[in-house]
């Protein structure tokens, strides 16, 4: 036998989908897609379970859009979808307005999302308010990003911390930047590792410690953040003879 077989369906499955059963037909469709990636079977199946009213089927033909690059039909079953409360479909509707430059109509959907509990939602609406520097909402992004900072999220973490460091709804302190900028760093964040290994190279809100900066800038370069390739010479640079040869220990000691 030449070449692999194609992949078949489940027969029970594939009995389901056809006998009219909604739930079949996207579980059907979710078969090709992972299966047969590019197969328009899975949005036939998808668009079936769709007509009769499937949510779920409606935002995975936003996620099949939106992967054909089709920005337009993906806002479209995105917005059927959350229009009848599918939480999960409104945060990638909301970026996909932000996109569009339709910056309302992406906080509209994001807070609607956020206030339902789509922790998604609640994400991408405080970076939203950050980055369009929405003032009014700024005691929004600051209750959403503590809370979720609190509750050990990196990202919320790192937001948080640039927000103390920029003075974004609240006052500005590079000391308690530093402190929710090391917490995300540690949980492995690259940008945060980018940034506090900065403060810590320069005695931004900590002392200086050319050490821990080069340690968090390996750890985020190691991550394939261009940023830390970039700043790591001009750190390097700045050690002691002292400071280098312990590096270059703890490099040799972390290769064995």
């Amino acid at each position: 036998m030449s070449g692999l077989e194609t992949p078949t369906p489940p027969r029970d499955l594939l009995a389901a989908a056809e006998a009219g059963d909604a739930e079949a037909q996207t579980n059907l469709g979710r078969w090709y897609a992972e299966n047969l990636p590019g197969s328009p079977h899975a949005w036939s199946w998808f668009q079936r379970a769709a007509d009769q009213g499937l949510l779920r089927a409606m935002h995975n033909l936003g996620v099949v859009a939106y992967e054909m690059g089709n920005k337009d039909l993906a806002i479209e079953w995105f917005g059927k979808a959350a229009a009848r409360n599918w939480l999960n479909s409104m945060c990638p509707l909301g970026r996909l307005l932000e996109e569009m430059n339709d910056v309302s109509g992406a906080f509209e959907i994001l807070d609607r999302g956020a206030r339902g509990g789509n922790f998604d939602s609640q994400e991408a609406l405080c970076d939203l308010i950050l980055k369009k520097e929405i003032e009014s909402h700024y005691d929004l992004a600051l209750f959403l990003t503590e809370r979720a900072a609190n509750d050990g999220h990196a990202f919320a973490q790192m937001r948080l911390g640039m927000m103390y460091h920029e003075g974004q709804g609240v006052e500005r302190s590079p000391a308690q930047a530093a402190v929710w900028l090391l917490q995300a760093a540690q949980r492995g964040h690259p940008g945060a590792q980018v940034m506090i290994g900065g403060f810590y190279h320069l005695g931004i809100g900590v002392e200086v410690n050319r050490l821990a900066a080069m340690r968090f800038l390996l750890l985020s370069a190691a991550q394939g953040n261009e940023t830390a390739h970039a700043y790591l010479p001009r750190v390097r640079t700045d050690l002691t003879v002292q400071e280098k040869a312990q590096l270059d220990s703890e490099m040799a000691e972390g290769g064995n």
